[in-house]
């Protein structure tokens, strides 16, 4: 309960606060003490903790504002500043005090300069160069007369020469008729090096030596010592004549060469065969056996008999070989050798009316096989030509000629070794060219890409487009040749020798740099900053090019201004180094495919 009083209002139980439930209204004009103060204007009402007492609200200073260096006069203005020197505001040196001396700047020294700070003081005194102001300069005889060791006539007539006399120990006038009187044999001559014999040859007297005698002294020492080996030192055609010859019931068919050796096959005959009718070109075979009897007739000539039987023999003259008249299988009736067939080193020629192999030996004794056809196994990679122990010596091919399976080949055609790999993504040039398409060939090669054509089959295509291109050559032609375009190939890469090579040069902006061509580039006639355009990079993620580019500067050194790979920008270009006039700079860049983007490097050097 609250007690009311007549100014206060008071908790009569507990002194406690007075609760004021339906507010304290304080009107107009009517003080509203606190500890019997009533505050003044604009104080505010603030907890002490017990109780509650007036408060005055702090004072809040003015906003900031910028210091000023010249001001000079309110809160702007900076005080205690310290005094400067002129030069702190100007930054002119002319302002420094205290200014050391500093001489005239240097300049290179002129042999010929007379005065300035060029000129050389004290210069030495040079030697002319010539000989006649040399100084202590030895006598030089005009003549040989004026040598110590030589006597001569005071009139020397033409043919004099010199002999050296031993008594006197003096050159003097020889005798004879002409030239040096004696040369001395050296019996041990050595030479300190090669010796040179500068393109010319060496005569024996009788015999030559030269670089085709001592190619052909080395090609024969490679068949071993001739004095022991027994080879044949001459070759003649041997022209045989050839005679039937009885020998008791047998008969003997002769062979007698040019040079009158002959050679003897003797026909036995058998049971119930006996020979009659025996001349030098023929005789007749007869037999008495349980078939009724029969015989066949032998004929001895170069040419084969006309009209025949099934059994007759022929022996053919020419190249000393007896065949027999035969029906095969097929009832195809021809004459056959009755004996195998000889190997190619006896048998002047084995042919098939269209390739022939020929045995031949040239005018040094060298024998080899002449061919008139191709050379190609039954079956795909199951033969070798040669082995581990027995391998062909040397292997002569033509410059466009060396595939390395179904992908690869060796290409001399432009006078250096590359390697070329074909581009299997595009049709030959030389297909498009004779009327065929993408389209054509894989229906033709019946396969879904052109990743799956063999070569095999480019090149049966475009012989059904034009049936003159039936060789390799024509689908793919050599570096020169009417039709080649290196966008056959995927990769060209030449084989060059290493720390050497002649690299292309390109002098204009809009020259592209061909990876085909090479790695490394002469670029002239740069008048300004250049763009370098690269080609043949297939753009695969992964691919990184690196090339080299030569640059000769003028008195204004030029740099890279844009890179592009096969038409595509660069996204980064990041150049390091700094070109430099009248010198020769490398621009060596380095370049990745990834994410679809070219990103490269160049150092300048």
């Amino acid at each position: 309960m609250s007690k009311l009083l007549a100014n206060q209002i008071s908790n009569y139980t507990d002194n406690g606060p007075v609760e004021a439930k339906d507010g304290i209204n304080v009107s107009s004009g009517k003080p509203l003490q606190v500890a019997g103060s009533s505050g003044t204007s604009g104080q505010y009402l603030k907890s002490t903790g017990s109780s509650v007492a007036w408060e005055t609200f702090p004072s809040i200073p003015a906003a900031q504002v910028q210091v000023d260096w010249n001001a000079t006069s309110g809160i702007a203005q900076i005080l205690n500043k310290p005094s400067l020197s002129t030069v702190a505001s100007s930054g002119d040196y002319n302002d420094l005090i205290n200014r050391p001396f500093i001489p005239a700047q240097q300049v290179n020294s002129d042999w010929n300069a007379t005065s300035g700070v060029s000129r050389i003081l004290n210069k030495p005194s040079l030697f002319s160069g010539a000989y006649s102001d040399l100084t202590g300069r030895p006598s030089i005889p005009a003549t040989v007369k004026d040598l110590s060791d030589v006597d001569l006539p005071q009139t020397i007539t033409d043919g004099i020469y010199l002999q050296w006399d031993a008594t006197a120990l003096r050159w003097k006038e020889g005798t004879g008729s002409s030239g040096l009187l004696q040369l001395v044999e050296d019996t041990t001559p050595q030479l300190g090096g090669q010796l040179d014999a500068n393109g010319n040859s060496i005569d024996m007297g009788v015999n030559i030596i030269s670089d085709a005698s001592c190619t052909n002294w080395n090609t024969a020492y490679g068949w071993g010592n001739h004095a022991s080996e027994g080879y044949i030192k001459t070759f003649t055609n041997t022209t045989y004549s050839q005679q039937v010859v009885v020998d008791g019931a047998n008969l003997i068919l002769r062979l007698t060469d040019s040079f009158g050796v002959q050679d003897d096959i003797s026909v036995v005959g058998g049971t119930g065969i006996t020979f009659s009718s025996v001349t030098a070109n023929g005789f007749t075979i007869n037999s008495s056996g349980g078939g009724g009897g029969g015989g066949a007739t032998v004929t001895i000539d170069d040419t084969p008999p006309s009209g025949p039987a099934v059994g007759d023999l022929w022996w053919k003259s020419d190249e000393g070989r007896l065949k027999v008249y035969y029906s095969d299988a097929d009832a195809t009736l021809q004459w056959v050798d009755a004996n195998p067939p000889l190997s190619p080193s006896f048998a002047p020629k084995l042919s098939n009316q269209t390739v022939e192999l020929e045995a031949v030996t040239d005018a040094f004794s060298n024998s080899y096989l002449k061919l008139t056809g191709h050379i190609i196994p039954a079956s795909n990679a199951d033969y070798d030509l040669g082995n581990a122990e027995y391998k062909i010596r040397h292997l002569f091919l033509s410059d466009n000629s060396l595939w390395l399976g179904d992908d690869n080949k060796i290409d001399t055609s432009s006078g250096t070794i590359k390697t070329k790999k074909r581009n299997k993504n595009v049709v030959p040039a030389s297909i498009t060219t004779a009327g065929g398409d993408e389209a054509g060939l894989l229906a033709y090669a019946t396969v879904a890409t052109l990743a799956e054509v063999t070569l095999q089959k480019s090149l049966d295509y475009l012989t059904s487009l034009d049936n003159t291109k039936t060789k390799i050559e024509d689908l793919y032609p050599a570096e020169g040749a009417t039709g080649y375009t290196d966008a056959d190939w995927e990769e060209i890469t030449p084989q060059t020798q290493p720390g050497r090579s002649i690299i292309p040069t390109l002098s204009n902006d809009g020259d592209e740099y061909d990876l085909t061509k090479g790695v490394s580039f002469l670029r002239t006639s740069v008048l300004a900053d250049f763009p370098v355009k690269i080609k043949g990079a297939q753009a695969v993620d992964g691919t990184v090019v690196e090339i080299t580019i030569y640059l000769p500067q003028g008195s204004t050194p030029r740099n890279i201004d844009s890179l592009s790979i096969d038409g595509t920008d660069a996204t980064q270009l990041k150049i390091t180094g700094t070109p430099e006039a009248n010198v020769t700079n490398t621009f060596t860049i380095k370049a990745i495919y990834f994410g679809a983007v070219w990103k490269a490097t160049v150092a300048v050097g």
